[in-house]
């Protein structure tokens, strides 16, 4: 069965915080991530340029990616759930989502962009998830921190469909080494105050992201763990390097003329992460 675009989505700016009751420690915590994320742009701007470019874009007029309307407490069930581990695709999976009109897709990108939805995410590494906080506004998710709780999510919104993105295991750790969990990265070594965040969805990773064979076990588990759980109608598995066809076929909408986004490619990263040090020095 097709799912069903939303013709109009709204944003999830500030949605989160205003059904956030955090203890005054979650609220310190809060506090010191943003300040931490805002004084970072240089940063974040350079590893995720498409997505940080339109968000800034976007609360300067008002929206955000999709450019909707932000309206206070819009909710709306999740109606695509992504499995797949970081650095399988999901920066290039989220564009194309939302370009076939399933967005705002939730991103690790977007917990830097709305750092204010930290204490959310370590409420769920806590076993205290609020799913319809976290993805308030949004249409679908992939990447991390999602992909921690695919389970979890998809159980809570059982009419969504599941798209896993995977690869083979060894490419995908060496990739993971030179990007998103090479050493000095804030998966490596997060900063103090929002080093709770990062073990919240990164589970028995922790402590292993340089230890191939621990981490490539866990990444095949991970796929088989999906394969059994969900059930073959509501999934999707697509490998790193798909186009559009049997993606737009499982969603039922119509192949773009545009091509599929290929996007924050390692080269890509490393050059960003380069040119960001260069500036830095």
């Amino acid at each position: 069965m097709a799912i069903t675009a939303p013709s109009k989505v709204h944003g999830p700016s500030g949605a989160v915080s205003r059904t956030l009751h955090t203890s005054i420690s979650d609220s310190r915590r809060r506090a010191r991530a943003i300040r931490w994320v805002r004084g970072s742009s240089s940063c974040i701007g350079p590893l995720f340029p498409a997505v940080y470019r339109r968000a800034r874009l976007g609360r300067r007029a008002g929206c955000v990616v999709c450019a909707a309307t932000q309206i206070e407490g819009t909710h709306m069930a999740l109606k695509i759930v992504g499995s797949g581990l970081g650095r399988t695709g999901s920066f290039s999976l989220k564009l194309a989502l939302e370009q076939l009109g399933f967005g705002p897709c939730h991103h690790m990108v977007e917990v830097f962009e709305h750092p204010e939805t930290m204490p959310l995410w370590i409420a769920a590494g806590e076993g205290k998830p609020d799913w319809d906080a976290v993805f308030e506004g949004y249409v679908s998710a992939v990447d991390y921190p999602t992909a921690g709780y695919w389970r979890e999510i998809a159980a809570h919104y059982p009419d969504a469909k599941v798209i896993h993105s995977e690869r083979d295991a060894d490419a995908w750790f060496d990739s993971t080494q030179a990007t998103i969990f090479a050493p000095g990265s804030f998966a490596d070594n997060p900063p103090p105050h929002i080093k709770a965040f990062f073990e919240s969805f990164m589970g028995p990773m922790v402590g292993h992201i340089h230890d191939r064979a621990f981490m490539t076990d866990v990444f095949r588990r991970n796929s088989e763990a999906v394969k059994a759980s969900i059930a073959p109608e509501r999934l999707f598995v697509m490998q790193v390097g798909e186009g559009w066809e049997r993606l737009c076929a499982f969603l039922g909408v119509a192949v773009p003329d545009a091509p599929y986004p290929r996007e924050n490619t390692r080269d890509q990263f490393q050059a960003r992460a380069d040119a960001r040090a260069a500036s830095q020095a």
